[in-house]
């Protein structure tokens, strides 16, 4: 297991909780690419909604979720 991440699923949406990855791995945007797979399951269950955590602006730190 290189990477894992948890979903709170609702009625009508989803929320991308937390994601992990082995660092080894960082050069692969595995936080990214469980963002897709947490997003592509939402729509598969019918959610009207996926959001993708928490954001701050001016907070670097959490641009890489802007690419969605």
């Amino acid at each position: 297991l290189i990477a894992a991440g948890i979903i709170d699923l609702g009625e009508k949406s989803s929320a991308g909780i937390v994601n992990f990855y082995s660092p080894d791995h960082k050069k692969y945007s595995l936080g990214k690419a469980l963002m897709v797979k947490k997003m592509m399951l939402s729509k598969e269950l019918g959610m009207d909604f996926y959001y993708p955590g928490y954001i701050a602006y001016g907070f670097s730190k959490f641009d890489y979720k802007l690419f969605l």
